[in-house]
């Protein structure tokens, strides 16, 4: 994708390499475009996704999550995965989580997984491509 995207999504971090490395070998096609100390944009198929460290005065604020204690919200980001087969090995592997749980959409299934730091997910893998 050339230039800003027009959708995406921001996710706070600690540990900005750790979680680089999860969603660039977690999402096909993904590709950092900019990395500095503090951020991170990965292109993605469909969109964009930053990744930022949070401030230090912040960060000692947040309680901290796992993906064995996944941090509670009401906004969950989804993207599209290759395979779930893949998205499990590759998550666990990572210091991620894919829930067992699968429900049917509109030509996709989807899992709910989380990230090293705790934050939910939803994956899909398209069934009809």
């Amino acid at each position: 994708m050339a230039g800003p995207a027009k959708s995406g999504v921001l996710i706070y971090c600690t540990n900005l390499e750790r979680l680089m490395e999860f969603y660039i070998t977690l999402i096909e096609g993904a590709q950092a475009i900019h990395v500095t100390n503090d951020l991170a944009v990965i292109d993605i198929p469909d969109g964009q996704l930053i990744i930022h460290v949070l401030p230090p005065e912040i960060a000692e604020q947040v309680e901290p999550a796992s993906a064995e204690e996944p941090r509670p919200t009401a906004v969950k980001a989804f993207v599209t995965v290759q395979s779930m087969a893949h998205a499990e090995a590759v998550t666990g592997q990572l210091g991620g989580r894919v829930f067992p749980q699968r429900w049917q959409g509109a030509g996709f299934v989807i899992a709910n997984a989380c990230d090293p730091e705790g934050n939910m997910l939803q994956l899909r893998e398209f069934t009809n491509a």
